[in-house]
């Protein structure tokens, strides 16, 4: 089992201006129905593949992922175990996921979510505090800061932590509301994704896109 010391730190990623998928940031959410599921808070972001920006999104994500790769070289990953996914071909894809690379990003309930003081950091355009599950909807875009790790709970595996979700603009529902489905996330202990970055403070400068 990893620990904190020997797990690789995890640098914390930004992803600006990207689509939103499946919100679960105010209430936390289980993957099934069972009594003791773990809960989590997670959002499922979409990078396009057909734009300079989406690619240069992707080699950013992807170059964190063969960094821990490179560190855990005895590792067997499957593709379904790491966080990073293809849109067009991955079983686990929605319809509206085609044309775009995807990535689950979850927080476990015990980090607090977006409801909560010191939990998940939920924003509008100006940084705001946001408090209301309507303002993030699946469809609309928004902007990220998460980190990506190693885990060996229930198998190799690199999922994703999320640390800051920005509202940035509206566009059409996907209509997906809470159905979404956690099952494809690995099941993590609480202290496994506890704050990737637990000595670094979290910036909500510029680096999330500033408004015009």
């Amino acid at each position: 089992m990893a620990t904190a010391s020997d797990k690789p730190k995890s640098k914390n990623i930004t992803l600006t201006d990207v689509r939103c998928a499946f919100p679960h940031l105010f209430v936390a959410k289980a993957a099934t129905s069972e009594p003791d599921a773990r809960k989590r808070f997670s959002i499922t972001v979409l990078i396009p593949k057909d734009t300079e920006a989406g690619k240069a999104q992707y080699k950013l994500v992807n170059d964190q992922i063969n960094a821990i790769k490179k560190e855990k070289p005895k590792a067997k990953f499957k593709a379904s175990r790491i966080c990073l996914k293809d849109g067009d071909t991955d079983e686990t894809a929605k319809p509206e996921y085609a044309g775009h690379w995807f990535i689950n990003i979850n927080r476990a309930e015990s980090q607090g979510g977006g409801n909560d003081e010191k939990g998940l950091q939920v924003v509008d355009r100006k940084k705001n505090k946001i408090t209301s599950q309507k303002t993030i909807y699946g469809g609309c875009w928004v902007s990220v800061v998460f980190g990506v790790y190693y885990t060996d709970k229930g198998g190799d595996a690199i999922p994703a932590g999320l640390e800051i979700v920005q509202f940035r603009k509206d566009d059409d529902a996907f209509g997906n509301g809470s159905s979404a489905s956690l099952s494809d996330l690995p099941d993590l202990e609480d202290d496994e994704d506890d704050n990737l970055d637990a000595d670094e403070d979290l910036d909500l400068g510029g680096d999330l896109g500033d408004d015009d």
